[in-house]
């Protein structure tokens, strides 16, 4: 199984945390790729900043360090 995992925030710390904890519910032999928005803002607290205007709107989606497959089991 391969999972597109995107994170809306420019977080890549946080982007790592959640492919983390997805790898921790899936079975051993999934992977994830887990992307960090290119722009935006760096935490999405509220659905006004969720929905701000221009979101999409630029470089596509960068992906974490360290590469962007994570095997789920590490």
């Amino acid at each position: 199984m391969r999972i597109l995992l995107l994170n809306p925030n420019t977080s890549a710390a946080m982007t790592a945390r959640m492919a983390r904890a997805a790898a921790a519910a899936l079975a051993p032999d999934a992977h994830i790729t887990a992307l960090t928005a290119a722009t935006g803002l760096p935490y999405i607290a509220s659905r006004a900043e969720a929905h701000r205007p221009g979101r999409g709107r630029g470089p596509p989606a960068r992906p974490p360090p360290g590469g962007r497959r994570t095997p789920a089991r590490c």
